[in-house]
């Protein structure tokens, strides 16, 4: 609610669009955590935040599976973003975005539809999605 709030003036009505589609989405994206087990059914501790990319993290998991042969996967926790994600992060993703569409001269030539398409996902993946709230401006 706090949300619809932070965007409820007549200046905000593009933002407060964007809000409704992301909460619309919340219901429909979650993340995945997977444990990995070894042949002797011990987890084998993986931090993915560790990694650069899932490329590094892929050749990682592909070396430890040459070592050892055989590996397991078993989902642990199914974390639904309805619950986990909250109005702070929601406010500053739809600020974040929305001024980078905005600043970056985005608006000229991607319209909204494009925007909440490309600019305004606050996800690509069923991976954790990160706190930082930040956007780098392509130029």
């Amino acid at each position: 609610m706090s949300v619809i709030l932070e965007f409820n003036k007549p200046e905000d009505s593009i933002k407060l669009h964007a809000t409704y589609s992301l909460i619309v989405n919340l219901e429909n994206n979650y993340s995945i955590r997977t444990l990995i087990y070894d042949s002797n059914g011990r987890v084998i501790g993986i931090d993915p935040m560790e990694f650069l990319n899932y490329r590094s993290f892929k050749k990682y998991k592909d070396s430890v599976k040459l070592v050892l042969e055989k590996i397991s996967y078993k989902t642990d926790t199914i974390l639904l973003d309805s619950v986990r994600i909250n109005s702070e992060f929601i406010i500053n993703h739809i600020n974040c975005t929305y001024n980078s569409w905005q600043n970056g001269e985005w608006d000229t030539v991607y319209d909204f539809n494009t925007y909440c398409n490309f600019i305004f996902p606050y996800r690509v993946t069923k991976t954790l999605r990160t706190n930082s709230g930040k956007l780098e401006r392509i130029k």
